[in-house]
């Protein structure tokens, strides 16, 4: 994942669907893959209740983590705003901002 623009990165998904799981590569400024062993993550939705989803290490040393959506993660319909939280081994934080899900209502 990279942030380097000032535009939102935007994800689309339908009320109360599961998939896809979100998966992210962690990279540096330079696009290498940071190893991620020890790192911790975590996705908030910013619906009027917040949602917080865990992330789960996919692939360590290629940088590689996921979020995958339970159910009623991805509820109310409504634009809401997402942070990822990343905390590395020594229990340092970053938390990246500038994206938004959309999530839609389901029409049946």
């Amino acid at each position: 994942m990279t942030c380097a623009t000032t535009e939102p990165v935007t994800f689309y998904y339908v009320e109360n669907d599961n998939l896809p799981a979100l998966t992210i590569t962690y990279k540096d400024k330079a696009g290498t893959a940071v190893p991620i062993t020890g790192f911790g993550f975590s996705l908030h939705i910013g619906t009027p209740t917040p949602t917080i989803v865990a992330g789960t290490i996919v692939d360590a040393d290629a940088g590689i983590f996921e979020f995958v959506f339970g159910d009623g993660d991805l509820s109310p319909s409504g634009t809401f705003p997402v942070e990822i939280q990343i905390t590395n081994a020594a229990s340092k934080k970053l938390t990246i901002r500038n994206i938004l899900f959309v999530i839609e209502a389901e029409i049946a």
